[in-house]
């Protein structure tokens, strides 16, 4: 890339978000190739540079930071939230104005399905799309849904990066269930609560904050409904749900993996490719995912664990059951997955992509 210099717009760490992770695990795997990649973070991040991404200034204090740093392409790490629900992301919309070269990678892919929010996400969508140089999507049905709906020439299929820190196991070591991340009323968990009572050998871990008070009610609803479950005539024990809320450090994200035999994405709404599921197969485990949005394609495509019918909590608990009595059958499928989607192999892409625009 010569002495071309790029900008990635992103949270970064110790901010507690999930775009804050992905963006120093890509900076890092980047190796030498990252030294002309400029971090620019949030105000309370530790990233070199900081800009506040939510503010209407934001094209103009990009315009100074690309004439101090001598920047040449701006990368956007793009989810709604990031640059602002109140100003409807149109500050970003007009910083994509600026004269440089433009990737955004889109985290969410919205179909404008499903009332007026997702009509509003769908034409930012389009908007971004049409000004960007490249556009980043994790998902080869990603990118084909986006290539037919816009036309649009500018499209790459680039899988969402992962640590690869354990092979698959040949066996579960007991019966043990996580579910990890954010906590909103879109991730089912109540649903996945309602399946224990049909695994009264399995044991859940449930791990992460909550994003919203709808969610934390059904939560402890159906933690209070399996509880009273477990009486002396029941098979259920009552401790086979345990549960973290709140923000999970990355040791003890870890200690969980480590601890678990299959991770559970029980969601209901996912116009995304879950870092949750880049975690689970980069500690070799399996997965069990609902049919929603793109979770399912890879799950296929490759056979690393089984796919149910969201909101359901017997079809979830059958699907869960399947992957105990085939453990083994889904290792091949993860080793493949994790060659095609180490750190080292995404971010060689990212540098690619990178020259190719700058050229």
């Amino acid at each position: 890339m010569a002495e071309k210099k790029i900008g990635m717009i992103t949270p970064f760490p110790p901010e507690h978000d999930g775009i804050a992770v992905y963006a120093d695990s890509l900076w890092h795997a980047m190796g030498k190739g990252r030294k002309n990649v400029r971090i620019i973070g949030g105000i309370q991040s530790r990233a070199p540079l900081k800009i506040d991404s939510r503010s209407f200034a934001l094209k103009a204090n990009l315009n100074k930071l690309i004439e101090k740093e001598h920047l040449s392409l701006l990368h956007f790490q793009y989810v709604p939230s990031l640059f602002g629900r109140h100003t409807l992301n149109l500050n970003l919309l007009a910083a994509m104005g600026l004269p440089v070269k433009r990737i955004v990678t889109l985290h969410e892919v919205h179909d404008g399905k499903g009332g007026l929010k997702n009509r509003i996400l769908e034409r930012l969508q389009r908007a971004i799309i049409k000004k960007a140089d490249a556009v980043i999507v994790h998902t080869p049905e990603q990118k084909e849904f986006l290539d037919e709906k816009y036309r649009s020439s500018n499209l790459r299929c680039i899988l969402q990066g992962m640590e690869v820190s354990s092979r698959p196991k040949d066996s579960p070591k007991k019966k043990n269930l996580l579910f990890f991340g954010m906590i909103s009323s879109k991730k089912g968990v109540p649903c996945l609560i309602g399946a224990m009572q049909y695994l009264p050998y399995y044991h859940l871990q449930i791990a992460g904050r909550f994003v919203d008070r709808g969610a934390e009610a059904e939560v402890m609803q159906a933690l209070r409904k399996h509880a009273a479950l477990a009486h002396p005539g029941n098979m259920l024990p009552p401790n086979n749900i345990q549960t973290d809320f709140g923000w999970i450090s990355e040791q003890k994200k870890s200690e969980y993996y480590q601890n678990a035999d299959l991770v559970v994405l029980p969601y209901t709404w996912a116009p995304y490719q879950s870092a949750v599921m880049q975690d689970a197969l980069g500690h070799g485990l399996p997965v069990v995912v609902t049919d929603v949005g793109y979770l399912p394609e890879m799950v296929s495509m490759f056979n690393i664990g089984e796919v149910a019918r969201p909101n359901n909590p017997f079809l979830l608990a059958e699907a869960i059951m399947k992957v105990f009595c085939s453990y083994k059958e889904y290792g091949k499928g993860i080793l493949a997955y994790q060659s095609r989607a180490s750190w080292n192999v995404v971010a060689k892409e990212h540098l690619r992509l990178y020259r190719e625009v700058l050229q």
